[in-house]
């Protein structure tokens, strides 16, 4: 596969990421709607949303650093894994 192949698969991958959040801040903004009538401002639907998402990225990202660091990090502390 050339690169500009795997940049368009990526740029793919990201628009198709974009369609699929766009339907759950939807989602997410009809149940916020349900429950709270009076919230009418989509920015800060949005707002609360987003950060939630980023939060959970970031959670994400934490763990899979501590993981990395487990399996890079045999004791010797050099870090490569070889003792």
């Amino acid at each position: 596969m050339s690169f500009e192949d795997r940049i368009e698969d990526l740029i793919e991958q990201v628009n198709e990421r974009a369609r699929v959040l766009m339907y759950e801040f939807k989602d997410h903004v009809d149940e916020v709607q349900s429950a709270y009538p009076e919230a009418t401002d989509a920015r800060k639907i949005f707002e609360g949303w987003a950060i939630q998402k980023l939060a959970g990225l970031q959670v994400l990202l934490e763990a899979q650093a501590v993981a990395l660091g487990a399996l890079l990090d045999d004791g010797s502390g050099n870090g490569n894994g070889r003792g």
